[in-house]
């Protein structure tokens, strides 16, 4: 007998790029980890065993790619660890994450590049490990060592909203020289100050100080002027309001190399629910109006956003006790990402199942150089989804340490019923 196979039978795949489903069999080798077949029906030789999976017609695409997740660990492991982290991002259906590290002040880029690159060979899904652009280990801020992070096992690089301008310019001259697109959340660090929701008339009915628009729109008219120069591709992580969607569009316009992503937060929530959710509802950025959410969803429609990307924070739950002000930014996401835009973007007709499927696989897959195709020979990354069951969030449901969701307690339609990854049926 050969190595075992898996089968699923009766797939409509969704094919994003085409615009096409495609209603065929599947045939995987899990040694391989490979798609060995696809054809509109399998027979199988006598000496081939396999487990058949039924997807009974439900739509098949390629597993989620995920632009920016947090795990906590090394530094912050008593939040959630790389391992649970990558088996919430398995349970949503991601085949792989990149996963951003945060490093405090003083503390070596090299060695949390290495924990996370020497603790991610046993992880359910692919990790795939961020170096910051910035080093901070002396306690002050200076340009990492590209070379030195590529060997140290990093495969992105990334800005987090802190460096000077100047910085930034050179890192996007060594990323465009190195063949990378640079990630860049959104976010002028210094104009936050204690803010912890969004400046107006929510912060004041809470009286708590507000973040300014210009947070966001003065790092954002940074990014695209530098990229504009450089010529670096760049990613424009977590955008949020009316005038950022604006500002993508003229740079897309005017050809320059930008693409942008959303949390599932801001187009499934607005700036109102934090009064009903609290802390874990207090995010970077933070919600916005229902005006800023409309856009956003626009946005979406109209093809200026390329991608959702979870930006999933654990935090432990004595740190989101704390008052709103005191309180960390963030949510956990992995799990309840797809299915946020399930309901709120495919089920109200927002956006077709193709556009969804490139949303989360075959949009940031590009963006970070990787494959999404469903062929032949290709690694066997595939989500079965059922766009009929319904998924309730408990705090039961969630593989990560950390609860931090607005979702807990929500039924949402849309259910994952099966994973594979590499070959492995991981649910």
């Amino acid at each position: 007998m050969s190595a075992p196979h898996i089968l699923i039978r009766n797939a409509r795949i969704v094919r994003s790029a085409e615009r096409v489903m495609e209603d065929a069999d599947i045939l995987i080798d899990t040694e391989s980890g490979r798609i060995v077949k696809i054809d509109k029906k399998i027979t199988l030789d006598e000496n081939i065993s396999a487990k058949v999976i039924n997807a009974a017609g439900h739509p098949v695409c390629h597993a989620f790619t995920d632009l920016y997740s947090r795990s906590g660990e090394p530094v912050y492991a008593y939040r959630d660890s790389i391992t649970k982290t990558a088996q919430s991002a398995a349970a949503g259906g991601y085949s792989r994450i990149v996963l951003v590290p945060e490093i405090p002040d003083g503390t070596s880029e090299t060695a949390v590049i290495r924990h996370i690159k020497a603790h991610s060979q046993r992880c359910d899904c692919g990790v795939i490990c961020a170096s910051p652009i910035a080093s901070r280990r002396s306690g002050s801020s200076s340009l990492v060592s590209f070379s030195t992070a590529i060997s140290d096992g990093a495969e992105v690089f990334f800005a987090d909203g802190n460096e000077p301008p100047n910085m930034l310019r050179d890192a996007m001259i060594r990323c465009k020289s190195a063949g990378y697109t640079l990630i860049v959340r959104c976010r002028e660090g210094i104009m936050y100050g204690s803010g912890a929701v969004a400046e107006g008339y929510i912060s004041k009915a809470m009286k708590v100080p507000g973040i300014p628009k210009s947070a966001e729109t003065l790092a954002l008219s940074k990014i695209i002027l530098l990229s504009k120069e450089t010529g670096c591709p760049v990613h424009a992580a977590f955008l949020s309001l009316k005038e950022s969607f604006e500002m993508v569009r003229r740079a897309k316009e005017e050809g320059i190399n930008i693409t942008c992503s959303v949390s599932p937060f801001h187009f499934a929530f607005s700036e109102n629910d934090i009064i009903f959710y609290g802390q874990n509802a207090k995010l970077d950025p933070p919600l916005r109006s229902d005006e800023d959410r409309s856009a956003l969803i626009n946005a979406i429609a109209d093809g200026t956003i390329d991608a959702i990307v979870s930006d999933h924070t654990p935090c432990a739950s004595n740190e989101k006790k704390q008052g709103i002000k005191e309180a960390p930014f963030g949510a956990v996401s992995l799990q309840s990402a797809f299915l946020l835009a399930v309901n709120s973007l495919l089920a109200p007709g927002h956006i077709d199942i193709f556009t969804l499927c490139s949303l989360f696989a075959d949009a940031p897959s590009k963006i970070i150089g990787r494959s999404s195709e469903i062929k032949e020979g290709e690694s066997a990354d595939l989500v079965i989804l059922s766009l009929e069951k319904k998924t309730a969030i408990t705090s039961q449901f969630l593989k990560s340490s950390a609860k931090n969701t607005p979702c807990i307690g929500m039924t949402l339609a849309g259910k994952l019923t099966h994973c594979i990854i590499n070959g492995k049926l991981i649910n």
